[in-house]
């Protein structure tokens, strides 16, 4: 996590909205990496809540792909890293990705927030289903 706000709501305890950026890289199952850069807002009462965010995935022959996805953070046992499941639609692409549409669904770990850190790790494991183009 690069940036992140937290704004306390005064409904129920435990109540925050999360405002935040992240970046890291991305492998893809044919050996293939990208440089994901995504801005995320989450709706969390006592870390549970839904999420919304918008990612690119940046290539490197400079060819983009940028999805929107939705998710929620599921309650775990004390002392279990939490799950995010996300599901979404890949809105754009540039370079070989241009005229790209599909879906995604991720699966996402996040870790204990270690001192220093602006929010948690997340290892996740993704699906994309897409088509491109005829040339």
């Amino acid at each position: 996590m690069t940036k992140a706000q937290v704004v306390p709501i005064a409904d129920v305890e435990g109540h925050v909205l999360i405002v935040s950026e992240r970046e890291g890289a991305v492998v893809f199952e044919t050996g293939e990496w990208a440089w994901l850069k995504g801005a995320y807002i989450h709706d969390a009462v006592k870390g549970v809540g839904p999420l919304d965010g918008y990612a690119t995935y940046t290539f490197l022959d400079g060819s983009t792909l940028t999805t929107h996805t939705k998710g929620k953070t599921e309650a775990t046992a004390q002392g279990v890293s939490p799950l995010v499941q996300w599901t979404g639609e890949i809105i754009n692409g540039t370079g070989r990705f241009q005229g790209i549409k599909g879906t995604l669904t991720i699966s996402t770990k996040l870790l204990p927030v270690e001192k220093g850190e602006l929010g948690p790790k997340a290892f996740s494991e993704m699906t994309l289903v897409y088509t491109l183009p005829g040339k």
